[in-house]
């Protein structure tokens, strides 16, 4: 009986790691990489501006019509199922988006993103929680 309380309790924590591991990198990345001091690069739409990072993460800035800027980190499904996307809003604000809607990097189509509440609409939608 207690091996079987042991092996549950130890799948249990697997099976939570497995599901939680995306956003624990992306908060780990969150700590260690700060967008704005970091040299990003423009990419495809022209309001995200990222760079790649040695742990396989994506650090970047989406810049908002107001001049807004949201800082984001990223984690691929490729890299940790289903992949995580954590955004910073300048009030303090966290917002995470999992799942596999973005595939290898972070694409926000402007024409539907230009405004803070756009961004948390499209996170929203997109969110696979």
């Amino acid at each position: 009986m207690k091996k079987l309380l042991i092996s549950a309790l130890l799948l249990s924590v697997g099976v939570i790691s497995l599901i939680f591991s995306a956003r624990i990198r992306v908060d780990l990345a969150a700590m260690k990489y700060d967008p704005t001091s970091q040299k990003l690069r423009g990419s495809y739409p022209p309001l995200i501006r990222s760079t790649a990072n040695s742990d396989k993460s994506q650090t970047g800035l989406v810049t908002l019509s107001d001049g807004e800027n949201v800082k984001f980190w990223f984690i691929s499904h490729h890299v940790s199922d289903p992949g995580c996307t954590r955004f910073d809003f300048r009030d303090g604000t966290h917002k995470y988006m999992r799942g596999s809607y973005f595939c290898c990097e972070v694409q926000i189509p402007e024409d539907e993103v230009r405004t803070r509440q756009d961004l948390i609409t499209f996170i929203e939608k997109h969110d696979e929680s």
